[in-house]
């Protein structure tokens, strides 16, 4: 009889051997799942606390720049401020998006920097109207953010439009609205965060970049991603042509460029429509620029109807009352109580550069600034 019992303690032992390993290996694939999520978890931490860090930076700079515009007297001075207080207010919503706080404790703060957006993206005059109203609520910001105070908005910087319309958007509405940024922003993800007004909110990520987009409709009214991307300012003419590319491709075309600037590697160009040749130079939308890449637009107020005087001035003529030698742009303003027409004169003087408006209808001088 033949003696198998070490074959089978050989056997036993290998087996033994191998379930163990087995198990061993099953330990560490385990351990290795858990240090990932705990990775994850600690880099979603991280990035929190990053953006955290520079949602109260950018809104304290809101806050300085709001502040200031409390003592321009002139649009002049008011227009530079407004270019820079409207990059703090995107850098701040863009923060905020990637805070990942909870949402219904974060809405008040989005809708405020929403309405300042449009805000500094609009008319001059009613920027500097309402600063001392949109200083106390950026100082409210910053004090929720630093101190964990309560911050409350209700769209105080604007009169409240459409406000027959607050309901719900459908499913329907939401996964329209979804396909509109994933076709336009080629974002990765969108996960929608609330609506007000007939518009529609979504967080979304493009690129491992994170930010918000807002639509209504077949467009999109806003969106901003974070930045950091840029050192220097785009050159004028890329930095134009990416702006009537991005507003175009939200859905408003028809624009021409109105004014372009640039602060620390930022550039931010604001756009209008043109009427009858006269460019709206109080609504204008506003694509703000970085490392090449469109970073966050606002459509402002540039779709409201106009009803414009007649042009009954030849621009020869009014150059005489500029004190310009170069020929006038055609622009169209509203003084309060109706649209006006009037040749836009830039004079370079030893103090600085001035804006002269000489009227179309009668030829007088109507604004420096």
């Amino acid at each position: 009889m033949t003696n198998n019992l070490n074959e089978k303690r050989g056997m036993i032992i290998s087996v033994s051997i191998i379930v163990s390993l087995l198990y061993a290996l099953a330990v560490l694939t385990v351990g290795m799942v858990f240090a990932v999520r705990n990775k994850i978890i600690d880099d979603k931490k991280e990035e929190s606390k990053v953006s955290a860090q520079l949602l109260v930076d950018a809104s304290s700079g809101l806050k300085n720049k709001a502040s200031a515009l409390r003592l321009c007297n002139n649009e002049e001075t008011a227009d530079k401020l407004l270019d820079e207080a409207l990059i703090y207010a995107v850098r701040a919503e863009t923060a905020l998006e990637c805070d990942h706080g909870v949402w219904c404790e974060c809405r008040a703060k989005e809708a405020f920097l929403n309405d300042a957006c449009a805000l500094l993206s609009g008319k001059t005059s009613e920027a500097m109207k309402k600063s001392d109203l949109l200083y106390a609520y950026s100082s409210a910001l910053l004090d929720s953010l630093s101190n964990s105070t309560e911050f409350e908005y209700n769209g105080e910087l604007f009169e409240q439009k459409d406000e027959d319309d607050h309901s719900e958007p459908t499913d329907e509405d939401i996964e329209k609205a979804k396909a509109q940024i994933d076709k336009i922003l080629s974002a990765d993800s969108a996960e929608y965060a609330g609506a007000y007004h007939g518009k529609i909110s979504f967080e979304i990520t493009s690129g491992g970049r994170h930010g918000y987009a807002v639509v209504k409709g077949d467009k999109i009214y806003e969106f901003a991603f974070s930045g950091g991307a840029g050192d220097k300012g785009e050159e004028k003419e890329d930095a134009e042509n990416i702006a009537l590319s991005t507003a175009e491709k939200c859905g408003f075309d028809g624009l021409t460029v109105y004014s372009s600037s640039s602060v620390g590697g930022v550039t931010t160009v604001k756009m209008c429509h043109e009427i009858d040749g006269a460019a709206c130079r109080d609504e204008c939308a506003s694509v703000t620029i970085e490392g090449g890449e469109a970073i966050g637009f606002t459509a402002g107020e540039c779709e409201h109807n106009h009803k414009l005087p007649s042009v009954k001035v030849k621009e020869a003529d009014a150059r005489k009352n500029s004190g310009s030698e170069s020929e006038g742009r055609l622009v169209t303003t509203f003084d309060g109580t109706r649209d006006r027409v009037c040749y836009e004169y830039v004079v370079e003087c030893e103090d600085g550069i001035h804006y002269v408006y000489v009227c179309a209808e009668n030829g007088e001088q109507m604004q420096i600034r």
